[in-house]
């Protein structure tokens, strides 16, 4: 039977050389989370300290990097709910090593490069093996001013409009999350349109628009508005 988790690498952060581990899931059953829908997800975690640890500590600058809402400033993700049981369940050997079939069988489904951990810790190789042309799928990286490799697979993490003009010179599609108070139809810039799944309730699954920037590439850049339990702290994060 095929199996539903998969380890797809484990290796050296690029970020400080801190051995991570990049598990898929779903391949089996699809992920349950309404807004991605039914995609594989990957997570990227660090193999010697489980996630909710490694937020308490500042540790996770090894699988998050210079992101400004890493150790709790802001993070949507819970790591104390998928993170963590992925961790736990690869940690007691429950979650194998991926095999040429599986990646095979990645390749033909949607996919979530980095639904926790920055892609940016990663080896292109690695997501390359599991990436294939016209794939449905998702990513973002706040390591694009060191990355420019992941471009073809990546939307850059701007968490300013300073960042979004950077990025775009650069030759990367931007993904900016908009602060609460600001005024979303004031702050859009030039080539950046509204996040499908809040202005027209589609998933990441049937939009697919967060595909970074290839050969079919649509060259619109996204904001969001900032939402989930710690949306009041975007903006406040990008200061400390």
């Amino acid at each position: 039977m095929q199996q539903n988790s998969v380890e797809l690498w484990r290796g050296a952060s690029l970020f400080d050389g801190k051995p991570i581990v990049v598990i898929a899931t779903g391949l089996r059953r699809g992920s349950r989370n309404a807004k991605t829908g039914a995609m594989v997800q990957t997570w990227i975690l660090r193999c010697d300290e489980d996630p909710v640890a490694s937020v308490k500590t500042g540790r996770d600058t090894t699988n998050c990097g210079s992101c400004p809402y890493r150790a709790g400033r802001g993070c949507y993700v819970d790591v104390s709910r998928a993170p963590l049981s992925v961790w736990r369940s690869w940690k007691a050997g429950r979650i194998p090593a991926a095999t040429d079939a599986d990646r095979a069988r990645i390749r033909s489904l949607a996919l979530r490069i980095g639904s926790y951990g920055d892609p940016g810790a990663v080896p292109l190789a690695v997501w390359e093996s599991v990436t294939t042309a016209g794939q449905r799928r998702t990513g973002y990286t706040h390591a694009w001013r060191t990355r420019p490799d992941l471009a073809a697979f990546c939307m850059a993490s701007a968490d300013s409009a300073a960042d979004h003009h950077v990025a775009k010179s650069a030759g990367w599609r931007t993904f900016r999350v908009i602060p609460i108070g600001d005024d979303v139809d004031g702050a859009a810039r030039p080539g950046e349109i509204e996040c499908l799944a809040e202005s027209r309730g589609k998933s990441c699954i049937d939009c697919g628009l967060c595909h970074g920037k290839h050969e079919n590439s649509a060259k619109a850049s996204i904001f969001i508005k900032a939402h989930g339990a710690k949306a009041g702290a975007v903006g406040l994060a990008i200061l400390q």
